[in-house]
């Protein structure tokens, strides 16, 4: 009998497809640190075995037999295991593939390179990180300033000498499959372009980020670019520092918002001409399988692109309904190409934030839209509730391993989010038609660009106004995975338990509160827009920066010329309090790691 009922309790709560997905995306999470037994590959077979064997029982079903249940209960471990264990084999086979296309060297060796660029460069402390694609493997290219624009794809030749990173560089560079940085004093465009189908992506992107410059002025076109393409390296550091601050700065990174507005801005523009909705659908497919690549394919742009197009696909098939399969198939999607994006941070918070907006987002919305629904148009109303209720789900769900990965909270992130609602989705859709035009020669794209600039500069003076002050961030450090487990227990809990009081009290809380709060976020908002595009209390990239460190009894002072390389004047011993200082400056000024 306890056989037969928790045969029944497991049949109704696993799908077993669902099964087969998790623990598939788990033994690939696993791989990069876990071995796969030998006889993996024979798991494939089994598990294909057990999946038939599930689907011919779940169309015939057999009820009140405990050998039925009993062979559900093995079918279902079969599944677990077999997939494990075919995700630890597939994995290791992707990270010995990965590993083997890195360049290798004796460091100190002089080298001469050509090949192409294969990733948005970082620009940070004075100085480029690219990652190269050259005829003797993958290597990270690392130059002083001035460096020139380098555009994914494009062709570039190097010179210079191979060396070992530090322990956090090389681990950033092992999750791309790279093993040396080349240290070079220049690098140099070729004129040249890749071809074939990676060619063709590049032609549509550099297409794309001309047309997001018309009728913006550099910086704004920075911006757009970023919000558009995740393309954020010719953004000044002030800005990106200010968009960090303000808990912005995931608009600079593309995501699943982007391929979500993507898709309703396919399917409104598509609908007046009479295309059919499974047309429609299909082409949107289409459309997000060349967003990705376009934007970078980064390992959150691909999860969000791969449960776009499985969600649209669900559609398609009858099962909308089914909502946990989309992250999970994405899960597994992305770490099928690189087993190591699970170490990535930006992996992590994504599926962190699409977790927490499936769990909570949904009552959030009801909740929020009860006590504002009366009070505004229904539109306005229903896009207010999604957009602070997806707000506060995905800030709540990513803060833990923000506080881990950076040991730092944004204070100003919700207020900040709120705000800028109503400028996301418009910025987003002017970009992406933008984009698109500008794939057709001679259409003009000046007009659009100034509604465009006039959109991200509201953005641009939210992120100001409420990146600047002290008060903006505040330092959290969480150094273990064990503390953050215990804290996403606690959330949980906690946020469990607020939903329930909340949810019998009908509303999230007095009026009187929503009366207060509604005026002060509009004040908020009319003085950012008041506000000139001043850079408040971060020192402005076009200017000579001296800092004093504190060392203690002794004297130590950071140069930061507008361009070039720091200096740094120490008068003790190399390494110590100097050091640490600044570690500890960096850690809290640098606007992102790469």
């Amino acid at each position: 009998m306890l056989a037969s009922g928790f045969g029944l309790l497991a049949t109704e709560l696993l799908d077993t497809g669902l099964l087969a997905t998790g623990l598939l995306a788990t033994g690939l999470l696993a791989s990069p640190a876990v071995r796969a037994p030998a006889g993996w590959a024979a798991c494939a077979l089994v598990l294909g075995a057990a999946l038939a064997l599930a689907g011919r029982d779940r169309a015939e079903p057999t009820r009140g037999s405990g050998i039925a249940d009993l062979a559900t209960l093995a079918v279902l471990a079969a599944v677990a295991g077999c997939a494990a264990l075919v995700g630890l084999g597939i994995g290791g086979a992707r990270v010995a593939a990965i590993d083997a296309g890195a360049l290798t060297g004796t460091p100190g060796e002089q080298v001469s390179l050509q090949g192409w660029v294969g990733a948005v460069p970082g620009r940070d402390f004075g100085e480029v990180r690219v990652q190269l694609e050259t005829e003797r493997g993958r290597v990270v290219a690392v130059a002083p300033e001035p460096v020139p624009d380098l555009p994914v794809g494009a062709g570039v030749s190097v010179r210079g000498r191979l060396a070992i990173p530090d322990d956090f560089r090389l681990a950033q560079m092992t999750r791309i499959g790279a093993a040396m940085e080349l240290r070079t004093d220049r690098i140099e465009l070729t004129g040249a372009n890749r071809g074939g189908v990676a060619g063709f992506l590049d032609g549509i992107r550099i297409r794309a980020e001309d047309a997001l410059g018309a009728g913006l002025d550099p910086q704004r076109a920075a911006l757009a670019r970023g919000f558009v393409l995740g393309q954020d390296d010719r953004i000044d550091p002030v800005t990106a520092e200010q968009f960090r601050r303000a808990g912005l700065s995931h608009l600079l990174a593309v995501s699943g918002q982007n391929v979500m507005l993507l898709a309703i801005l396919v399917g409104v523009g598509l609908a007046p001409f009479g295309v059919g909705l499974r047309m429609r659908l299909l082409i949107t497919i289409a459309a997000i399988a060349v967003f990705v690549p376009v934007a970078g394919a980064g390992p959150s742009i691909q999860r969000a692109g791969i449960m776009g197009a499985a969600a649209i696909a669900a559609t398609l098939a009858g099962r909308p309904a089914d909502r946990a399969y989309p992250p999970l198939l994405a899960a597994a999607a992305t770490l099928l190409v690189n087993p190591r994006f699970g170490g990535d941070a930006g992996w992590q918070l994504s599926f962190a934030a699409v977790l927490g907006i499936m769990l909570w987002a949904g009552t959030l919305r009801d909740l929020v839209h009860d006590r504002i629904g009366a009070r505004l148009p229904g539109p306005l109303a229903r896009g207010l509730s999604d957009g602070v209720a997806m707000t506060l789900a995905a800030t709540v769900a990513t803060a833990p391993l923000i506080a881990h990965d950076f040991e730092r909270l944004s204070v100003a992130s919700i207020p900040a989010n709120v705000l800028v609602i109503p400028a996301v989705a418009p910025v987003m859709w002017l970009g992406m038609l933008m984009g698109l035009l500008g794939q057709l020669p001679g259409i003009p794209l000046e007009a659009l660009g100034t509604v465009e600039s006039w959109i991200l500069g509201y953005i641009a003076r939210v992120a100001a106004g409420l990146g600047s002050p002290g008060w903006a961030q505040a330092e959290v450090a969480l150094p273990s995975v064990g503390a953050v487990a215990v804290v996403y227990l606690l959330v949980s809990i906690g946020a469990a338990v607020a939903i329930a009081a909340l949810r019998r009290r009908r509303g999230l809380g007095h009026s009187r509160v929503l009366r207060t709060v509604a005026p002060l976020c509009l004040l908020v908002g009319l003085v950012v827009l008041a506000l000139p595009d001043g850079r408040g209390g971060v020192p402005a990239a076009d200017t000579l920066e001296i800092v004093e460190l504190d060392v203690g009894q002794g004297d130590a002072t950071l140069i930061r010329p507008p361009r070039g390389a720091p200096v740094l004047v120490d008068a003790g011993p190399p390494g110590g309090a100097a050091a640490e200082a600044l570690a500890d400056r960096a850690s809290t000024v640098c606007g992102r790691f790469s």
